[in-house]
């Protein structure tokens, strides 16, 4: 008898963990689908490009530029606007002006469906131009020199564009990293409304008599 009750004992000790073992099991394996579908982005197209536009109002920047070699400088100012989005192609108008001298425009194009990414980095210049300070900048990388810049006359292709931030000190790398993946989520948009639109296969069409 005595036997007997110890095993009864020591089997109601541990039942009450075992239990709660098992029952936080479950708890540990639903997490993962939560954390997806809270990064998941469900903003339609024009939801997405009205959000675009909206950041894009803290563009620009404001910055020194030098050229040690020749022992230039100046001061540039950017800015950017007038941002359309036609056939799943992207054009965003630069405006910039050094020192006093009248500003000039250049108008970038970008269609979507070549685009690779859009990451936020930070722009010291080149060999020959230095940015001081540094410039905050949002890169646009194609996969093919799809992408081009045009200024009057001059037109050129490219797989690298650049939007520069500073003017907006509270514009910083979370909201520009946002609106590089705003980017891209337009991007696919539009590539999943170009697949929708397609002409069905011709192939399925009965044969003309």
């Amino acid at each position: 008898m005595k036997l007997t009750f110890f095993r009864s004992l020591v089997f109601l000790l541990l039942a009450p963990t075992c239990c709660a073992a098992q029952t936080a099991a479950p708890a540990k394996q639903s997490s993962p689908d939560k954390a997806t579908t809270r990064r998941r982005d469900s903003r339609t197209l024009d939801e997405t490009l009205q959000w675009i536009k909206r950041q894009m109002e803290s563009s620009g920047s404001s910055h020194n530029v030098s050229y040690p070699e020749k022992r230039y400088k100046w001061h540039r100012v950017t800015s950017y606007g007038n941002l359309q989005l036609h056939d799943c192609q992207l054009t965003i108008e630069k405006t910039y002006q050094n020192n006093a001298r009248p500003p000039r425009k250049v108008r970038y194009t970008i269609p979507l469906r070549d685009l690779s990414s859009a990451n936020y980095e930070v722009d010291e210049g080149n060999e020959q131009f230095k940015y001081t300070p540094v410039v905050s900048v949002l890169f646009f990388r194609s996969n093919t020199k799809s992408m081009h810049w045009g200024r009057g006359r001059t037109y050129a292709a490219t797989d690298l564009i650049e939007i520069e931030f500073g003017s907006d000190p509270s514009f910083g790398k979370d909201k520009i990293d946002q609106l590089g993946k705003a980017f891209l989520h337009l991007r696919d948009l539009c590539a999943a409304r170009a697949r929708k639109e397609q002409p069905a296969d011709k192939s399925a069409s009965p044969a003309p008599q």
